[in-house]
């Protein structure tokens, strides 16, 4: 009688235990996902901040070509200059290669990583305050950012975790430019 019910006692919390590491799992594949947002977004938004100006198009770690004059200010990358300089610039990109958003400066060999997993191919927009995509430069624009992870759950099997089982998130953010006074010109 005793050992039935420790088996049974066993049971239970062996069972509370598993559900116990499930919710683990799914509870740490959002908080990568929002941590990989937040640092993306903490650090673009610096940036927008304290740029002179920026251009979004196309581009990769070899090249940027910015948007035409009357065509849609929407791409992939955006290239963000902090000085009247524009040799010096920082460059934000979406390699779809490995669906991950990257950055490097022109003075770097090196590329970083910010955000793996992406799902989306436009992923910075110009935008007026109104939230329209712009064809020229203005002088109030908005930086609109949408990222879209779509993450694998480890489900405790490393073959399993290929394609058998996503979580998905957006996160969308819009960040101004600022002078030295907080406004723009």
């Amino acid at each position: 009688m005793t050992l039935a019910v420790a088996v049974l006692v066993i049971g239970m919390v062996l069972q509370g235990y598993l559900f116990g590491a499930r919710m683990h799992v799914l509870a740490s594949t959002k908080l990568n996902a929002s941590d990989q947002a937040r640092r993306v977004l903490g650090e673009l938004t610096h940036n927008i901040h304290t740029a002179t100006s920026f251009r979004i198009g196309t581009g990769s770690f070899s090249g940027f070509i910015a948007t035409g004059v009357n065509q849609q200010r929407k791409g992939n990358s955006i290239q963000i200059y902090p000085t009247t300089d524009t040799n010096f610039f920082i460059r934000y990109f979406l390699d779809t290669a490995d669906n991950s958003l990257k950055r490097f400066t022109n003075d770097s060999t090196t590329v970083a990583i910010l955000a793996s997993c992406l799902t989306n191919r436009i992923v910075f927009t110009a935008e007026d305050p109104w939230g329209n995509v712009t064809t020229n430069e203005r002088p109030a624009e908005i930086v609109g950012i949408l990222l879209q992870f779509n993450q694998p759950l480890y489900l405790g099997n490393a073959a399993a975790t290929n394609k058998l089982a996503t979580d998905f998130y957006e996160v969308k953010a819009k960040v101004n430019k600022r002078t030295s006074m907080g406004y723009q010109d």
